[in-house]
């Protein structure tokens, strides 16, 4: 089975989102996990080589990172925070949806105003994501007083709309250029989405794979990517 490719834009706006360290210690880290599994994520639709090309790529990022011009612009100057606020996002799309389920399971029209089917794999393309925060916000400024009782509050509404003026700033109007762009970031970039988009297959087909037997399901996570505080630290310790 051949997974979906996102046009080139997509794809380098992706790359351009994540940093390859946190990348390359998710990857090595699912590999071996993926290595006692090889079969079973072969049966779910991954390709034969899969684990072949997790390899290949992390090798290339290692590479790439030991020139200094890449690890500089590993993100764009202007996106460098992205990978944070987007993790952000993500949590304050799952703590809204989590609020409107406890309070409203019986309403089934809000409902489907304040839940996406999973928010927190709406992610990679900074664009969908800002869509999608921007019509939760709008569910939950119309949905606050029914809400409000159980944690959703005015500052929790507020955090939700810094979250998308942060995020709408760092993207721009529109999305990198590579005309604008050198020939080795570009690459660098678009093999970070490559990766990115296998590890997000490996991850979704072990949580299914394996959904039971929690204990192993639990393993197939991205919080290297994904968790603010993960990310933030990571920021810290190895500035663009």
């Amino acid at each position: 089975m051949v997974a979906y490719q996102p046009p080139r834009n997509v794809s380098l706006m992706i790359g351009a989102c994540h940093r390859a360290d946190p990348m390359i210690k998710a990857a090595e880290r699912l590999l071996d996990l993926a290595s006692d599994h090889r079969d079973a994520h072969i049966k779910m639709g991954l390709e034969d080589d899969f684990d072949e090309e997790l390899e290949e790529l992390v090798e290339d990022l290692e590479k790439n990172i030991k020139d200094p011009h890449i690890r500089k612009n590993d993100t764009p100057l202007q996106m460098n925070e992205v990978a944070e606020i987007m993790a952000n996002i993500k949590q304050w799309l799952v703590d809204f949806r989590t609020l409107a389920v406890i309070e409203l399971s019986l309403d089934a029209p809000a409902l489907r105003r304040a839940c996406s089917p999973a928010p927190e794999i709406n992610d990679s393309y900074p664009r969908d994501l800002l869509e999608e925060l921007g019509l939760r916000l709008k569910a939950a400024s119309d949905l606050r007083a029914r809400l409000e009782d159980i944690g959703l509050t005015d500052r929790v509404v507020a955090e939700g709309k810094r979250l998308h003026s942060q995020l709408q700033t760092a993207i721009g109007k529109s999305d990198l250029q590579t005309e604008n762009l050198n020939r080795k970031l570009v690459s660098h970039y678009m093999k970070k989405a490559r990766l990115h988009a296998i590890l997000k297959r490996l991850v979704r087909s072990g949580q299914f794979a394996f959904r039971k037997k929690p204990d192993v399901r639990a393993e197939y996570h991205l919080a290297e990517l994904e968790t603010p505080r993960a990310i933030t630290a990571h920021t810290r310790l190895n500035p663009a």
